[in-house]
């Protein structure tokens, strides 16, 4: 689904309600929705998620790396562009993905040059046009800075929202995303909180003011002595008990 909202902002009550799902793609991915203090960003999952109230990751890959070109791109342009144009071409190898109409949207591309005074920039994508085996058609919020050549590298990343794992798939270096209010079944459409007052399950809410998800169930937990996990936000309630139930204030953007 093609952005067409300049601002990326719902305005309004949402036709799919925060405690809804749906098969049915509505919004264009990475939508937020704000009311009352609290954002969410309109997400894709592609897992079944068994449990709510609980960090979920985005499961993108980096492109280039091994199975990340499934993904995304690491290529070179495919052809000159010039100064405040608005869409590029991509490379895409032979056996490359064909990556459907907007897969891309909402994601970013970097595009840059090599030598002694490269040039190096990044800009949103608002949409792409269906990838043939030797390029893609590429569409970018923000118009080109400068001329680009076929001899200047391109990434192009998809949205975090895209992928959205469950709380199961938040171990290691997955980086939280979002977290859902309702229970998600793989390949719907949902609401999934990233900023404001939010409850998320504690695995134990000690005294400690700054939560962190725990990197394995998408709990949240006082961080101790570790200094991997990922940030989840500050705690609202004071608790200095060792299995407080307290709300958060979520800080994933």
């Amino acid at each position: 689904m093609r952005d067409s909202n300049v601002d990326g902002v719902v305005v309004g009550r949402p036709y799919q309600e925060i405690y809804e799902q749906s098969a049915t793609q509505k919004y264009p991915i990475g939508m937020i929705h704000e009311r009352h203090g609290r954002r969410w960003r309109y997400s894709y999952g592609v897992e079944n998620f068994h449990f709510a109230h609980r960090g979920c990751p985005n499961l993108n890959l980096v492109p280039g790396a091994t199975g990340g070109d499934a993904h995304g791109i690491e290529k070179n342009l495919y052809a000159t562009g010039f100064k405040g144009d608005t869409s590029v071409l991509v490379q895409n190898a032979a056996a490359g993905t064909l990556f459907p109409v907007d897969y891309f949207v909402g994601g970013l591309m970097v595009v840059f040059s090599t030598g002694l005074n490269p040039d190096l920039f990044c800009l949103r994508i608002s949409g792409n046009d269906l990838f043939t085996a030797t390029y893609g058609k590429v569409y970018v919020d923000e118009p080109l800075p400068v001329e680009v050549s076929i001899t200047m590298g391109v990434n192009l990343h998809p949205s975090p929202y895209s992928r959205v794992g469950s709380s199961q798939s938040a171990a290691g270096a997955r980086t939280v995303v979002v977290v859902p209010s309702i229970k998600v079944t793989a390949y719907n459409w949902f609401w999934g909180q990233t900023k404001g007052p939010c409850w998320v399950t504690p695995t134990t809410y000690g005294g400690g003011r700054n939560k962190f998800f725990n990197g394995s169930d998408g709990c949240i937990i006082d961080a101790g002595t570790s200094h991997t996990l990922q940030f989840a936000g500050l705690a609202m309630p004071a608790d200095t008990g060792t299995y407080g139930d307290g709300v958060i204030l979520l800080m994933l953007e």
